[in-house]
């Protein structure tokens, strides 16, 4: 825009010149329509344009002047934007952490940061009812819905075990049965839990279901993948190398979960597994919490953020059982030595659903669900549970190797035992499990803060008398020794008929409808 010298030129026509150029200005949204945009000298001075601080809502009818400009050009919807707008603006301004009061119905308040508020509504968002798993703009992912959303929680432990986890494959099969008996359409395990998580063999299951895999593509992968996997290597030699070639095993989990990290967006729930890691002695609990200490990796580059972290390598890496499969590494600080990890059934979590309700509510780990019987629904499923046992005559004639493997098999077993007393007792069991002939059942028992979650233990047990009593087979010691083998997969069809039998008592429409 030219101008004579010595002559002002009008201001309305410098702001019209702006506009043409770089569209409206920040000075245009506090103006009324038909203003001229301040042409006199006191709404345009030296100091550039005067804005005029906007009226409360309340005197115009819960509008201000700008909102009230887009009602007249765009409508309703476009304030309710352009509030929601506002609002993030001055959140944005304020510590994540902080309380906010939901105005609405019942007034509460909600404790979490601002990506959990729903700001067209005032309201907060509860995604929890049902199996609906329509978004709002409030998620971005339905991971992030999934954990942190406010409303019910749901958590799916998967054990390990080898083989039999074709147990745990005919209840997960029952359980979508039944889900969609109750929604009327197809569903994905993904859609209605919260927190899938899984330790060796159910690390492989939990991470099927959590990229959005049914369980019955999840059984057939299994089929595929076992017979594959346990087939003994070329070069083993016994005592000194694993006994199975990893090889397969890799293949077919790079091949499955091609490119993804535990930050993916492939993965469509919360995810958790667990590991051993052999090189510092420690257990880990891994979990794509993007909220989490160690998701990013820190600028000195100290670690490697669990958000970058392989997902085939953490899957190998829990699935690593000693004597069966290598030792996983996994880069944990670029440029130095990697973790050594082994199976997470060397933990005391080989039943997971302990670690995965502590990663549900401790602080530390940054999720911080609620509890509660009517809150928490905690659904515990097995591969198929006994007692390890060893005559004296047994054990005389073992070799040294034999009885290691025998005393490692006991001490899951009793972390098992230990796991499923804590749960019993720290939850309200709609099938309780007795545990031992001390214990019973603890279905009486209640802790002096009360019951903190439902709890629902599926599971079959590889024992005589009780697959004659509840699956209706009898089998000889010999048959009964033989399927508790976790790394033969001939047993792979018997066993997912027993969890098939099983399952049709253990998960009813009562159950699910009353977890919904």
């Amino acid at each position: 825009m030219e101008s004579r010298p010595g002559r002002r030129v009008p201001a309305t026509a410098v702001a019209e010149a702006r506009r043409r150029r770089w569209g409206a200005t920040r000075h245009d949204q506090f103006r009324e329509p038909g203003d001229g945009g301040g042409s006199s000298r006191q709404a345009r001075g030296r100091r550039g344009p005067v804005r005029q601080k906007p009226q409360a809502p309340e005197a115009h009818g819960g509008l201000d002047q700008a909102e009230r400009h887009v009602v007249e050009r765009f409508g309703e919807d476009a304030t309710a934007r352009r509030r929601a707008a506002r609002k993030n603006q001055w959140l944005r301004s304020k510590a994540p952490s902080a309380r906010f009061g939901a105005r609405g119905r019942g007034r509460r308040s909600v404790h979490a940061p601002q990506s959990q508020i729903d700001f067209k509504n005032d309201a907060p968002v509860s995604t929890c009812e049902g199996l609906s798993t329509a978004m709002d703009d409030t998620y971005a992912r339905p991971r992030d819905r999934h954990l942190f959303s406010p409303g019910r929680k749901r958590i799916l432990s998967l054990d390990g075990g080898g083989v039999r986890g074709a147990v745990s494959i005919a209840f997960l099969e029952r359980i979508e049965h039944v889900l969609a008996d109750i929604e009327g359409r197809d569903v994905r395990l993904c859609e209605y839990f919260d927190l899938i998580g899984g330790t060796s063999t159910g690390a492989i299951i939990a991470a099927g279901l959590a990229t959005g895999f049914s369980a019955g593509e999840i059984h057939t992968f299994y089929e595929r993948l076992a017979p594959k996997v346990f087939r003994s290597s070329m070069f083993h030699l016994p005592g000194w190398h694993a006994n199975f070639d990893g090889a397969a095993l890799h293949e077919e989990l790079d091949r499955t979960f091609s490119g993804c990290t535990l930050g993916s967006e492939k993965l469509k729930t919360g995810l958790c597994m667990v590991l051993k890691r052999l090189d510092t002695g420690s257990c880990w609990i891994v979990m794509n919490n993007p909220r989490s200490v160690f998701w990013e990796t820190p600028q000195d580059n100290s670690f490697v953020g669990n958000s970058y972290l392989s997902l085939p390598d953490v899957i190998r890496a829990s699935t690593a059982a000693p004597y069966y499969f290598d030792p996983q590494t996994i880069e944990i600080v670029k440029g130095m030595e990697p973790g050594l990890f082994l199976d997470g059934g060397l933990t005391p979590h080989n039943n997971p659903s302990l670690a995965l309700f502590l990663t549900a509510v401790l602080p530390p780990y940054r999720l911080e669900w609620k509890t509660g019987v009517d809150d928490l629904f905690i659904l515990s499923v097995g591969t198929g549970s006994y007692r390890p046992k060893l005559t004296t005559r047994e054990a005389q004639r073992a070799p040294s190797l034999l009885l290691a493997i025998n005393a490692l098999a006991a001490q899951i077993s009793d972390n098992q035992e230990l796991t499923l007393t804590l749960m019993s007792w720290l939850g309200q069991s709609s099938l309780p499990w007795p545990i031992n002939s001390e214990l019973g059942d603890l279905k009486d028992a209640t802790p002096p803060f009360g019951k903190l979650f439902h709890f629902h233990r599926c599971d079959i047990k590889l024992e005589q008398q009780w697959l004659t009593q509840n699956v209706g087979v009898t089998l000889s010691a010999d048959d009964i020794v033989k399927l508790r083998q976790m790394e033969n997969p001939d047993n792979i069809p018997s066993l997912y008929s027993f969890g098939k039998i099983a399952a049709e008592k253990q998960i009813t429409h009562e159950l699910l409808e009353r977890a919904l």
